[in-house]
């Protein structure tokens, strides 16, 4: 859409759902993206990063969050003032996001954005990779906004140093002791953290996948309290239960989480006497469990069906 020279947003009436051709675009003027739907059924929307101006490694921050999110080094980047902007597609909509931890926007239904060749600030936007090279990622939209509200929780925390080690150790172990997607968490970490000046992000992820026990007791108390309301668990059932020793057990369980909530996981675990604790299995259990898990499969397939 066009906007004025020098100016950021349109002053077209009703310019969300107004069309345009080539002869509403001075050549001195800008040019703005507008998100949302597509002719082709999907999605555009766009992740808008504010580092502040000062800030000097701000655009290869927001370079390496994006890259991260796209998974992939061909995107579709716009390099303003204060970051990058990265340009993606989505099967579903969405709404408009801040996230203030991450620095960033979430522009959808009724945004848009200035891109090159476009000046705002006396900043010319430019687009990169060039024009002839541009690609448009498409995004899982539900997938994306879980990694973005764990991340902006974990921003606010990572960016104080002296605190990263202790936060990727204790995220993985609440992760696993909650059953939670461990996946998801170390994604959300690994962009909370290209987020910051830290040099050491691949030392902190490998401490994220060391196999720890129970050592969340070492995230700073508000960001367990922030993590225990995002991820509360409401109800935990045990379904069936098959043992492997005298010790270990195998336990099909259902946990809600919510209306409409609920999954379906294995815990495998160890008595030591009082309680029994979530255990990692050893490659010389591996064909027993492998024997236990085909018995639970048709039990599973049971509760699917009935759900």
């Amino acid at each position: 859409m066009p906007i004025p020279a020098n100016e950021k947003g349109p002053q077209v009436q009703d310019w969300p759902n107004a069309t345009f051709s080539i002869l509403d675009f001075p050549e001195s003027g800008n040019i703005g993206l507008r998100m949302g739907p597509n002719e082709n059924g999907e999605f555009r929307i766009a992740l808008d990063f504010h580092y502040d101006v000062t800030d000097v490694n701000r655009f290869v921050k927001s370079r390496a969050v994006l890259m991260l999110l796209a998974e992939t080094d061909k995107l579709m980047l716009s390099k303003g003032r204060r970051g990058y902007t990265g340009h993606f597609v989505t099967s579903e909509p969405v709404g408009n996001q801040t996230y203030e931890g991450l620095k960033a926007d979430l522009l959808a239904h009724n945004k848009q954005t200035v891109v090159a060749p476009s000046t705002v600030d006396d900043v010319t936007r430019v687009w990169e990779p060039s024009i002839d090279n541009w690609t448009l990622p498409k995004l899982d939209a539900k997938q994306l906004l879980k990694v973005l509200e764990l991340a902006d929780t974990l921003a606010k925390y990572v960016a104080i140093d002296g605190t990263r080690h202790q936060i990727a150790l204790g995220l993985r172990a609440f992760a696993r002791t909650r059953e939670l997607d461990v996946d998801l968490f170390k994604k959300a970490l690994a962009v909370s953290l290209l987020g910051t000046d830290s040099h050491k992000v691949e030392d902190h992820l490998r401490t994220f996948d060391q196999e720890t026990g129970t050592e969340y007791n070492t995230l700073p108390r508000p960001l367990y309290e922030d993590l225990d309301r995002m991820f509360r668990i409401h109800n935990v059932t045990t379904l069936k239960v098959f043992r492997l020793d005298q010790d270990t057990r195998v336990e099909l369980r259902q946990t809600e989480r919510g209306p409409g909530r609920i999954s379906y996981s294995v815990r495998i675990s160890r008595y030591d006497g009082a309680n029994y604790h979530n255990i990692y299995v050893e490659k010389d259990s591996l064909t027993t469990l492998l024997a236990v898990l085909n018995t639970l499969h048709d039990e599973i397939g049971k509760l699917v069906g009935q759900a």
